[in-house]
């Protein structure tokens, strides 16, 4: 018989070579004949799938079973590979890096942000103008406009003149750094610019706004409403980002005190919210249940409403998984037909990935789905160990029991990412379940209500609530060990532990001790493995010169405890966002951070100001103060680091000082650089360049 291709079970089939073919795909340089040459595979696979259908019997292939349906997945990789490949806005011929042009025609496609004087959003290129001819392009840029004394404004869907000046997005320079050009890449933006506000032009254009510029413009009223009718600015910033997913206006306080009390989920919009919106709209319009033909008009109505409200949060993947899940349950339920929540999901995964594969490599798309596969599986073997007879112990335990279930299957992703664990989650989330469900219902309600008595009285609901929220929460954050940190490992050490769970559930779903047995092998592994780790690193002792944009940092690394010597402010953005990822991901103790120009002895390290001496290493930092000076002895070091344009050449420089390496740091200007590499290499001197360039690390 041929073969039956129309399982009702298959996207639960193609979900994993979905999943693997769109990580080839994303993962391959953009190049049209890698696309030619997938396509020609599918082509040739389809068509041997095709073959093995019409001609089952004369090929015997029910001897060889496995043969269509590994044709059937290999098909789904390259397919799946094709559509990653194909979607990279690099390879349209009408993208602006590939034309050259005087000056670009674009549209402000996000929300701008202005933060500390620097406006910062997105833009999509229109047109370019080339030799008095306008020509139409495509493409995002990221653009940074320093601001001036001008007040000047840009708003989404503002038509912009830019210079034809741009740059690659940056690779994160130092260990652990967010990788900020993989971030900006899975939105499309391989670009950046920086002007100052005089060399842009705001265009007059009339041109009809696209609807997401529109929702775009609605979501900025909703959240000017929130800051009108709620009068502490955190409460508003929560409120706003609860209901509508803004993020632009949270504290970096707020954020760390949700982050370490593991609820950082309620601030992005995802499947609580809109399961939330369906009860209530489910409601709302509880008169259109009579007949089959009003539960389709229901049906269509929430689904339309639900999706308005995901366009309006931003769209994000996690956010878009629930709209899609939600449809599917409420098409079944407005026709009588069951879903397979299995299934539901990876049909949901594999359309969104379809959408956009970049979803894949979407933190949000990862945590959400992993979270729902934990619901799925395991609520319900957790919810059954405890018997409760009461109501409300039983509401209690039943919440308790989906947030184990969903921080089991997402612990090790988030170890992964942030490299933290969130000890009082249970607490936490515990805590928060009725008072961010009010949030929720007043929130909406104080959206869609255009009265102001009633916006006044739920405003002030509102911020209440909120605070209270927060209140709780820093008390929370402040128990001891509230969040821990550990060594960071690799990819494979996390998935190990998703192997370890697995095998977990597999011997108490199928009561088989070698389920269990293998899950003690994988842990006594990882054991291994993190011992042996933790052993390196206590015997570890290097200097790490950090690249940092016109400064210097430089760490003294002992084992487990280090000290750094820079002239950031530790709570400076530069150093949480250089420095700070490779301390966190190693699990350091920073004894002290010192400012460069002190002098200091301690254990292990010694400096006077600019001569350092750590483990009998030798460093000597040469800066303005030796401008101009004469020495009669000649300094002896290890490393010599050149730091704010000290007025010296190379060759005068060997006279003063002995050293094996030269390092020159990232906040001298682009000339000296240059001179000093010219002269570095006409003398034969190895050196090493801080500036727009990887940290460098010396092991002692």
């Amino acid at each position: 018989m041929p073969m039956d291709f129309t399982g009702g079970m298959i996207f639960i089939r193609i979900l994993l070579p979905a999943i693997a073919g769109t990580w080839i795909g994303l993962s391959l340089p953009a190049s049209g004949f890698i696309v030619a040459v997938f396509l020609t595979v599918c082509l040739f696979l389809f068509i041997m799938l095709i073959a093995c259908h019409c001609w089952y019997r004369r090929l015997k292939l029910y001897l060889h079973r496995w043969l269509p349906g590994l044709i059937v997945q290999v098909l789904v990789v390259f397919v799946f590979s094709s559509i990653a490949l194909s979607r990279n806005p690099l390879l349209r011929d009408d993208h602006f890096s590939k034309n050259k042009a005087d000056v670009l025609i674009a549209e402000i496609s996000s929300e701008p942000n202005l933060s500390n004087k620097i406006w910062r959003f997105e833009v999509s290129v229109r047109q370019g103008l080339r030799e008095d001819c306008f020509v139409p392009l495509s493409g995002k840029m990221l653009i940074t406009v320093y601001a001036d004394t001008s007040g000047r404004n840009y708003g989404n869907g503002d038509y912009l003149l830019l210079p034809y000046d741009f740059s690659e997005t940056q690779v994160s320079l130092n260990p652990f750094e967010f990788n900020y050009k993989q971030y900006l890449a899975n939105k499309g933006i391989f670009h950046q610019a920086f002007f100052y506000s005089n060399r842009l032009k705001t265009l007059n254009i009339s041109a009809k706004k696209s609807l997401g510029c529109l929702v775009l413009t609605l979501r900025q009223r909703m959240v000017w409403k929130f800051k009108q009718y709620i009068n502490n600015e955190d409460a508003a910033a929560i409120g706003s980002t609860l209901i509508l997913g803004y993020k632009a206006s949270l504290s970096e306080e707020i954020l760390n005190a949700y982050s370490r009390t593991g609820v950082m989920h309620v601030l992005s919009v995802s499947g609580m919210h809109v399961a939330m919106l369906l009860v209530m709209l489910t409601c709302i319009l509880w008169f259109l249940r009579q007949r089959k033909g009003l539960r389709v008009l229901q049906s269509l109505l929430i689904i339309l409403i639900i999706w308005f409200y995901s366009f309006l949060t931003g769209f994000s993947a996690a956010v878009c998984r629930a709209a899609l899940m939600i449809s599917f349950v409420i098409i079944g339920r407005a026709f009588n037909r069951d879903n397979n929540s299995t299934n539901s999901v990876a049909a949901s995964a594999v359309i969104l990935l379809v959408y956009n594969p970049c979803f894949l490599k979407d933190i949000g798309f990862q945590l959400s789905f992993l979270a729902v596969f934990g619901l799925i599986y395991l609520y319900p073997m957790v919810y059954k160990l405890v018997v409760i007879q009461n109501w409300i112990g039983d509401k209690l335990w039943s919440f308790t029991a989906i947030s184990l279930s969903a921080q089991i299957f997402t612990f090790p992703l988030c170890m992964y990412y942030f490299n933290q664990f969130p000890l009082y989650f249970l607490i936490s989330n515990l805590f928060i379940v009725l008072p961010v469900t009010l949030v929720m219902y007043a929130g909406i309600a104080f959206m869609l209500i255009p009265f102001e008595p009633l916006s006044k009285v739920l405003g002030w609901i509102l911020e209440k609530t909120i605070v209270f929220i927060n209140e709780g929460l820093f008390l929370i954050e402040r128990f001891p060990y509230s969040a821990i940190h550990s060594q960071r490992f690799g990819f494979w050490y996390y998935a190990s532990i998703y192997l370890i769970i697995a095998l977990l559930i597999f011997s108490f779903q199928y009561k088989r001790k070698l389920f269990f047995y293998g899950s003690l092998l994988v842990v006594f592994l990882l054991t291994s493995v993190s011992s042996l780790q933790s052993l390196r690193q206590e015997q570890k002792k290097s200097i790490m010169f950090f690249s940092v944009r016109k400064n210097i940092a430089v760490g003294f690394f002992n084992g487990r405890k280090g000290d750094i010597v820079t002239g950031l402010n530790r709570n400076s953005k530069a150093f949480t966002y250089s420095v700070s990822p490779l301390i966190d991901a190693r699990n350091l103790r920073i004894n002290n951070c010192y400012p460069i120009t002190a002098g200091f002895n301690n254990n292990c390290l010694f400096s006077d100001g600019h001569f350092y001496q750590f483990l009998g290493c030798r460093l000597l930092i040469w800066d303005r103060t030796f401008n101009f000076k004469c020495y009669k002895r000649k300094a002896v070091v290890q490393h010599l680091l050149l730091s704010g344009n000290p007025v010296i050449d190379i060759k005068s420089l060997r006279q003063y000082v002995q050293f094996d390496s030269l390092i020159i740091g990232g906040d001298n200007s682009d000339y000296r650089v240059r001179k000093w590499t010219r002269e570095a290499g006409v003398l034969g001197i190895k050196y090493y360049v801080l500036k727009n360039a990887p940290a460098i690390e010396l092991s002692l």
